[in-house]
C-alpha cells in the first residue's frame, strides 16, 4: 500500500507544475494528501510535503520537460493532457508490479501557487481501490542553486 501511495505522489508531481500563463519561477512547496478508497480495512490519508524548483525555461519550454514522471520505474504514460486557460486536465495509465492504475486529474494555476486532484483506480491482486491525491503548492522564493 506504502508503495502505491508512493507511486500516485510521484504521479501527482509532474502534473502539478504550472500553466505556461499564469506561473512565476522559483521554488515552490507542496503539500499532497493521498485518500485511498476500497481497502478491506480503513487506511489513514497520507500527507507529503515536498518542493521543486520551476524555472523560466521549463515555462518558456511549455513545462514538457516538468510534466514527465521523475520516477523512471513508474511504468506511467500520461495521455491527452490539455491547457485551456489556468485550468489543465489530464488521463494516465500505469502499469507497475503486476498492478494497473488509470486516471485522470484536473489543475488550476495561479502566479504564485496551484491546486489539482487526481483520481486514479487501482487493480490489484483481484482487489480494486481509488486514490483521491489532493496537492496544493505555494512558492516559497528562489530556486536553490
Amino acid at each position: 500500500m506504502r508503495r502505491s501511495a508512493l507511486v500516485v505522489v510521484m504521479l501527482a508531481l509532474p502534473f502539478a507544475v504550472a500553466a505556461q500563463t499564469a506561473t512565476k519561477p522559483g521554488l515552490y512547496k507542496l503539500t499532497l494528501t493521498v485518500k485511498t478508497e476500497g481497502m478491506p480495512v480503513a487506511v489513514a490519508p497520507q500527507t507529503v510535503n515536498t518542493e521543486h524548483c520551476i524555472t523560466q525555461q521549463d515555462i518558456d519550454a511549455g513545462m514538457q520537460k516538468a510534466m514527465a514522471n521523475p520516477d523512471p520505474n513508474s511504468g506511467c504514460t500520461m495521455k491527452d493532457y490539455k491547457l485551456a486557460g489556468n485550468t489543465a486536465t489530464w488521463s494516465l495509465a500505469c502499469k507497475s508490479q503486476g498492478m494497473t492504475m488509470n486516471g485522470k486529474g484536473t489543475g488550476t494555476f495561479a502566479g504564485d501557487g496551484y491546486t489539482f486532484r487526481t483520481e486514479t483506480k487501482m487493480a490489484m491482486m483481484g482487489m480494486y481501490m481509488l486514490n483521491i491525491t489532493d496537492g496544493v503548492a505555494q512558492r516559497s522564493g528562489d530556486c536553490k542553486k
